[in-house]
């Protein structure tokens, strides 16, 4: 699904806003997060929202969904129990947070939004939920 542009009103519940860049003339100069020099920054022509250039980028829905299915099997591993229920909470609460916004969130934030999604419903503290995925 495309979804509608983000300065739409969204009259489905399904319909997610997409981002759409404005023309390259009209990127402002901002400064870059290494260096602190000035360099252009694409961003959505509909709401405003900066994208984030440089770094990891953050994966899309899919890839979250995937990533918590194989932490729930390491859950499972070490005796603790993932029910239906808490994985659609987890999902939910990244939606909400919009963890799945490849276009404005690094895969830092992506990162941090992530452990405490799964820290809210799981009796883990969301540096655990790092450490268990990297081994």
């Amino acid at each position: 699904m495309k979804g509608l542009p983000c300065g739409s009103l969204v009259s489905e519940p399904d319909a997610r806003p997409r981002h759409v860049v404005a023309a390259h003339t009209d990127w402002p100069w901002l400064p870059t997060q290494r260096h602190g020099h000035l360099a252009r920054h694409p961003y959505c022509a509909h709401c405003g929202m900066v994208a984030h250039v440089g770094g990891e980028r953050a994966a899309p829905m899919g890839g979250l969904v995937n990533r918590f299915a194989a932490l729930a099997r390491l859950l499972e591993r070490e005796g603790i129990h993932v029910t239906t229920v808490q994985r659609r909470l987890v999902i939910k609460r990244l939606e909400a947070h919009g963890a799945d916004d490849t276009f404005a969130i690094s895969a830092d934030l992506q990162d941090r939004l992530f452990s405490e999604a799964v820290a809210a419903y799981f009796p883990i503290k969301p540096a655990r939920v790092l450490a268990l995925e990297r081994g």
